[in-house]
């Protein structure tokens, strides 16, 4: 199943979410169907009661708005008893060192629920997830 809009595209398969941006910053309205696509995702593997990994492919997100970074960090404290519900690992890619560093900047404002980790590529990504 693909869900997109000119800034992300959902891929759902196989029990793994990812989500690919295709652009350097969403416009507000391309930021709140990504914010609602998302929990819609949760909300569907809470009625179903499964659970999927999440892959952000971030690699041509050059650098995100602090107040966006901090309402994705917000979505997801206020969903942290459905993530540890929905979630089984997550994993972002990326090589860019300012989206590195960003991204540790969200990860100790966000402490996550399930295990997540930086990588490089898809193959790091899919390793990671599907280690036990």
């Amino acid at each position: 199943m693909i869900i997109e809009n000119d800034f992300i595209e959902f891929n759902y398969d196989k029990f793994i979410l990812t989500l690919t941006t295709k652009k350097n910053s969403p416009s507000d309205e391309e930021w709140e169907f990504t914010k609602n696509t998302i929990m819609r995702f949760y909300d569907s593997a809470l009625k179903k009661k499964t659970k999927f990994s999440l892959i952000f492919n971030i690699e041509k997100l050059n650098i995100l708005d602090i107040k966006k970074l901090k309402d994705w960090a917000n979505l997801f404290k206020k969903n942290k008893d459905k993530t540890n519900i929905v979630i089984h690992k997550s994993a972002m890619i990326t090589n860019i060192i300012i989206v590195k560093y960003t991204l540790n900047l969200f990860l100790s404002i966000y402490k996550t629920e399930r295990p997540s980790k930086i990588v490089s590529n898809m193959q790091e990504a899919i390793d990671f997830i599907n280690q036990n």
